[in-house]
């Protein structure tokens, strides 16, 4: 065992930025809640109920009368949860824990309150686990002389890949090495990660040119990148001492607590970044707008010919591109990152926007005659599995596809009706593949 230590220390050695870069792959907290649990008062629990019941009728716990039911989850390994509790009914006293697994069997509360409004209100809440456990739900029926029904949502996913950061390892280590990593040791890896982190920094001072950036333009148009949550990643692992002590910033961002100079450097890097993302998706945007002839064919709009015309200045500094690419924030300010990944798919799947148009399910008839299929399916398919989930597939693709169907009065409107689809996620885009 000492000679296994003592060999893992050694190998450790050379490496100057190891925090660094356990906190760049998630590895330095074990359990963070990101959110303890809270009524969305923007809406209320129908759209969220009729979905539910839609997509997992499972999902259901009943409570009898003057009882109290606990129910548990299984959680893998590296884990994002969301959950998500609602009732048909009655409001009810909630408790939510989470026992990871291992020789502790640690509990920790997530959630408790008293006579919890989720009869009108949905309540969320999220957290992180590098290990696997189950998720508990306690519901309290005890003071109530009629039955409850609770449904529930459990959205997870792996622990956030940086991606930034493994797209400039990957451009600095193809540079150096190719494909070939046979003779890559402790030393050569460690002169790598120094370039990739001289990279990084300079990244988050806004000292390099967009020429420099180029092969970096592809992870922006390949990877579903939020913004916000890479560059404060970055920042959390950044040993910079103009930064402040990465500890110190690592727990004040996950504690919540605003460290004003922080956030505004964050915020500064993000707007730098979110130009850029912007910019890399500018050709899918307009080839979007052409391949499904989204504008009135007399359109002459000048910010679509300035778009056409965008040439890039690979001499202009990152710091410098807010201002040198503004008319990309004017056009584009209202689209997140899941847009953007939502116009990328619909260009690489144009034959369900053919399929759709044909059929023409978005005129006023068009719409009644997807409802009346959409119900009849659904009852239909109710006990076919596979059946179930490719009309699931179809009712999600249906209302994710809308703005790329009828023409837009103006690239304003377009992009305005883009931003108005909510609920964007990955897994929701993939329905359309």
């Amino acid at each position: 065992m000492r000679s296994i230590i003592a060999g893992t220390l050694k190998s450790l050695q050379p490496f100057k930025d190891l925090a660094r870069l356990c906190q760049l792959f998630n590895c330095i907290i074990p359990f963070q809640i990101l959110d303890q649990g809270s009524l969305d008062y923007r809406n209320n629990t129908v759209n969220f109920l009729t979905e539910l019941k839609r997509f997992q009728p499972n999902n259901k716990l009943v409570i009898e009368a003057y009882k109290t039911r606990e129910h548990s989850i299984s959680i893998d390994d590296r884990q994002q949860v969301q959950w998500s509790l609602v009732s048909g009914n009655y409001p009810c006293n909630i408790t939510v824990e989470f026992r990871s697994y291992g020789a502790d069997n640690r509990y920790i509360q997530l959630f408790q309150k008293e006579n919890v409004a989720i009869n009108k209100y949905v309540l969320h809440g999220q957290f992180e686990t590098q290990r696997g456990g189950q998720l508990i739900i306690i519901i309290d029926n005890q003071a109530n002389p009629y039955p409850i029904t609770i449904w529930y949502r459990i959205k997870s996913g792996s622990l956030s890949t940086c991606h930034l950061f493994h797209g400039i390892f990957d451009i600095y280590f193809n540079k150096y090495y190719g494909q070939s990593s046979e003779n890559l040791g402790e030393e050569d890896l460690s002169r790598l990660l120094d370039e990739v982190f001289d990279f990084i920094n300079k990244l988050l001072n806004g000292d390099l040119s967009l020429r420099a950036m180029t092969e970096l333009r592809a992870v922006f148009y390949d990877k579903n990148i939020n913004i916000r949550d890479e560059v404060k990643k970055l920042f959390i692992s950044s040993s910079n001492e103009k930064n402040y002590k990465s500890f110190n910033m690592l727990a004040n961002l996950v504690q919540g607590q605003k460290n004003q100079p922080i956030e505004r450097e964050i915020e500064q890097v993000c707007e730098w970044l979110q130009v850029y993302q912007y910019y890399s998706h500018t050709n899918v945007i307009i080839q979007c707008i052409e391949k499904f002839d989204l504008l009135p064919s007399d359109n002459q709009e000048e910010k679509i010919v300035h778009l056409k015309r965008l040439s890039g200045n690979e001499n202009c500094s990152l710091k410098d591109i807010t201002q040198a690419y503004r008319i990309l924030q004017e056009c584009f300010r209202a689209l997140t990152h899941q847009h953007l990944q939502l116009i990328k798919i619909v260009v690489e799947c144009s034959n369900v926007i053919e399929m759709m148009k044909k059929a023409d399910l978005y005129s006023e008839q068009g719409r009644l005659r997807f409802q009346e299929l959409r119900d009849n399916l659904t009852t239909q398919f109710q006990l076919q599995e596979l059946n179930n989930m490719i009309l699931n597939s179809w009712i999600i693709t249906y209302a994710l596809i809308e703005p790329f169907v009828d023409k837009a009065k103006s690239l304003d409107d377009f992009v305005e009706r883009v931003s108005q689809i909510k609920n964007l996620e990955g897994s929701s885009l993939n329905h359309i593949k």
